[in-house]
């Protein structure tokens, strides 16, 4: 289920394609898992830094292993990216293209996407519009 502004729903109960709630040590909201069609949505509720980085790869590895092909990595609940979370992007993003599985982001706030625009690094990820990750239409999002 989408929240408010299309964010990830943090009062869903768990159901197959809806939110699911997964805490995780040092991540003080955890995080959420959405099965949404082929698409799976791994939603960090919290900061994405050296504490919580690990739970979020292990995470994306287990979607792949179970038969994901295509994840999305949701920051618009992230509060933070540290130096940790910016090598989990980019090390799915190489993943992705090696192994032929699909990897794309939604924005996070202004703090949390300052990082990956500073190191430039925003015009070589995709960032998908958060109304698209499921309807098979994997365009740029406008500010990419």
């Amino acid at each position: 289920m989408i929240g408010p502004r299309g964010s990830c729903d943090r009062t869903r109960v768990m159901t197959r394609d809806e939110f699911i709630t997964e805490p995780v040590a040092g991540m003080p909201f955890g995080m959420k898992v959405a099965h949404e069609g082929d698409v799976v949505r791994v939603c960090p509720l919290g900061d994405v830094d050296i504490d919580t980085v690990d739970a979020i790869r292990r995470r994306i590895e287990d979607l792949k292993a179970a038969g994901a092909r295509r994840v999305v990595l949701d920051l618009r609940e992230a509060t933070f990216l540290d130096s940790t979370g910016v090598h989990l992007v980019v090390e799915a993003d190489a993943d992705a293209r090696k192994d032929g599985w699909d990897f794309a982001l939604i924005e996070g706030p202004a703090g949390v996407q300052r990082p990956l625009e500073v190191l430039g690094l925003r015009e070589h990820l995709l960032f998908l519009d958060p109304s698209e990750p499921s309807d098979g239409r994997w365009r740029r999002h406008p500010r990419a």
